[in-house]
């Protein structure tokens, strides 16, 4: 899935849980959901949603990110 794809699918899973029961809770969670800039791509192109629900793109995916740019630092270091 391309998260250019997302908005769509929020759209048509909102109103169809909408539809079922309109308290429910749409929640943006996921695919290719896994930073800021993508959460905010796809909550600005919704019209059906009350949040995102973030779990690894708030705490694993950081983490890895942090050690592999940290490696990228030191292998670039010259001697």
């Amino acid at each position: 899935m391309r998260l250019e794809d997302c908005p769509a699918m929020v759209d048509a899973w909102a109103e169809a849980a909408l539809k079922v029961n309109k308290d429910a809770i749409v929640l943006v969670h996921g695919g290719p959901v896994s930073s800021p800039e993508d959460a905010s791509f796809v909550l600005n192109r919704t019209r059906n949603w009350h949040g995102f629900y973030g779990a690894s793109s708030m705490e694993r995916l950081p983490t890895e990110q942090a050690p592999t740019e940290q490696a990228r630092k030191f292998k670039a270091v010259t001697f």
